[in-house]
């Protein structure tokens, strides 16, 4: 006599699991506070190069708790030009996170 076995019921089961806890951390994510912080915009002329920022102009707004910083005395390298002014803002996000 032949036992038919199935892994069909735990695969769907699995599946399932995954797709409710990728759903639940995916939503935790998405209320997290995000700060972009975007360098000078860009122009014809940068449109090849980093000096400006890559970042589509609508992507701060796609975030319930989204905000567009401004930075245009910065190239797309302002971590590495102010070390200090990144650190401050994650700082400040920090915190909103802490309240």
């Amino acid at each position: 006599m032949a036992v038919a076995t199935s892994n069909d019921g735990k695969m769907g089961i699995w599946m399932t699991s995954a797709l409710v806890v990728g759903t639940i951390i995916g939503a935790a994510i998405f209320m997290l506070p995000v700060r972009v912080l975007r360098a000078r915009p860009r122009t014809e002329a940068t449109a090849r190069d980093m000096s400006s920022s890559p970042t589509w102009p609508g992507l701060a707004a796609t975030f319930p708790r989204g905000v567009d910083v401004p930075a245009p005395q910065y190239s797309h390298y302002m971590p590495m030009e102010d070390p200090a002014f990144i650190a401050a803002q994650v700082r400040e996000l920090l915190a909103q996170r802490e309240h």
